[in-house]
């Protein structure tokens, strides 16, 4: 809601006055303004009050319409509590299933290391026999050749 630049300017007048009077003038016209900004939304729902029965406005006037909200004055509703908490609830859950999955991921890459550690050293060990065998290979053929 944009405000006429003659109302800013008799606002500022009304300040720089600071007299008694311009202070209650101030005041009522800062409640004018509120009662502006949260009579827009009624006035935006296009309802004709002047054809409306009492009864029938009453439900009306007690729900708050939903693009209608506080200024956070009394700090958050019950709702936005209870949606608020949930979706911390939600978070929580997904750090803890996160957490896990890389505790899991870590004792895997653990597992695998000592795996892989077990099948390095048993490598070593049979290259180890491979030339021991061949060694022993070429010695009896050495020994055969030099006995004929």
């Amino acid at each position: 809601m944009a405000f006429e630049p003659i109302f800013w300017e008799w606002m500022s007048g009304m300040i720089k006055m600071r007299k008694p009077h311009s202070a209650r003038l101030l005041q009522a016209a800062a409640i004018a303004a509120l009662m502006m900004a949260v009579g827009a939304p009624a006035a935006l729902a296009d309802v004709n009050l002047s054809q409306a029965t009492p009864e029938a406005a009453m439900p009306a006037a007690r729900q708050a319409p939903a693009y209608l909200r506080v200024a956070g004055l009394f700090g958050e509703s019950d709702e936005e509590k209870a949606a608020r908490l949930a979706h911390e609830q939600n978070q929580d859950t997904q750090i803890n299933q996160l957490n896990q999955q890389v505790n899991d991921l870590q004792q895997s890459i653990t597992r695998l290391t000592g795996h892989v550690e077990m099948l390095d050293h048993r490598l070593d060990e049979a290259n180890s026999r491979i030339d021991r065998m061949q060694k022993d290979f070429n010695y009896k053929i050495c020994t055969m050749t030099a006995q004929q």
